[in-house]
């Protein structure tokens, strides 16, 4: 990030996504956060190119099924990157790992503090971004000003994604390993990218390439149980 562009305003707002705006900016600790978003931000890009390149559109208002699709497979891919850079994933690689964890704890603190939030982001994940929220999102703060709404919205959209980015480290699957394999993540590759699933993402035909409750892949409430076990 071009942390020697940013203004104040750019701080307050890294302020208000890395500590829910309970306190002021600490400039050297979010140059810090930014030095780790470095690492943990390509794999999720390079899941949006992917996307694109294998026919997939969103008509969702804020591409709420491809965030959630690039979120659920970046840590994952990630790992498996670090792994075979490195014989030894207790150090850089498990404090990436512990970051997004700490930040998703963060943003589910800040999410249920709305009511109804956290029932709307549990559809949302668990139906691998098929339900998407953003009506529902809108209704919630239509009282808002169009200003505050739109501040409001882009905060939640974030919480959203970073709590299930950390959530993929603990799907149903983890409950017998402790890490993510290759095997899995080929797994999440066939859901996101199936041969068949092109073109618009909400049509019933791609809905069900992603039933993902039942499967190895599923979140649900359990997923904190195992994420912080």
């Amino acid at each position: 990030p071009p942390v020697h562009a940013w203004t104040d305003a750019h701080w307050e707002w890294q302020s208000k996504l890395n500590f829910g705006g309970a306190r002021e900016p600490n400039v050297p600790e979010l140059m810090l956060f930014a030095y780790v978003e470095c690492f943990l931000t390509p794999c999720h890009e390079l899941i949006h190119i992917c996307q694109h390149l294998h026919g997939l559109t969103d008509s969702d208002r804020t591409s709420y099924s491809a965030e959630h699709d690039a979120c659920r497979l970046n840590l994952p891919l990630l790992w498996l990157v670090l792994e075979g850079m490195t014989d030894d994933m207790s150090g850089f690689g498990a404090a990436l790992m512990l970051h997004s964890i700490n930040s998703a704890i963060q943003s589910k603190r800040e999410i249920e503090k709305v009511p109804d939030l956290w029932e709307l982001y549990r559809c949302w994940a668990d139906s691998f971004g098929m339900e998407s929220p953003s009506e529902k999102l809108q209704e919630l703060f239509e009282e808002d000003s169009e200003e505050q709404r739109g501040n409001k919205l882009l905060q939640y959209e974030e919480h959203f994604k970073g709590v299930v980015t950390a959530e993929s480290l603990a799907a149903a699957a983890f409950a017998t390993t402790a890490e993510p394999t290759e095997e899995h993540f080929t797994g999440l590759l066939r859901l996101a990218f199936h041969p068949r699933r092109h073109g618009d993402v909400y049509t019933e035909a791609n809905r069900a390439l992603t039933e993902i409750r039942g499967t190895p892949f599923a979140l649900g409430e359990a997923v904190w149980e195992r994420l912080l076990s």
